[in-house]
């Protein structure tokens, strides 16, 4: 799953998975100058690398935790937040 910066904002406001999937999510910058980086309110769960080029940004995978509403975010601008929900 791909999920794209653009204008200071994340292209989705939701992802979802089943408690126990492989999550491998995708992120790329599309504002150019503007740094972002991809993270998500799992424990474990690294952030991808900040990046601040148009096109530029990096792969995360995890297990998808026990059921329930989580968050992604970009650790720079804490208005770009979404819901992950995970459902069993």
């Amino acid at each position: 799953m791909t999920i794209t910066a653009k204008n200071i904002a994340f292209d989705r406001a939701s992802i979802s998975s089943r408690t126990g999937a492989t999550v491998t999510l995708t992120f790329v910058n599309n504002d150019d100058q503007v740094p972002h980086d991809l993270g998500v309110s799992v424990v474990g769960v690294p952030h991808t690398p900040t990046c601040s080029t148009v096109g530029c940004g990096g792969t995360i995978s995890f297990t998808a935790p026990a059921a329930g509403s989580y968050t992604f975010q970009c650790t720079i601008h804490p208005t770009m937040v979404g819901s992950f929900i995970v459902t069993a």
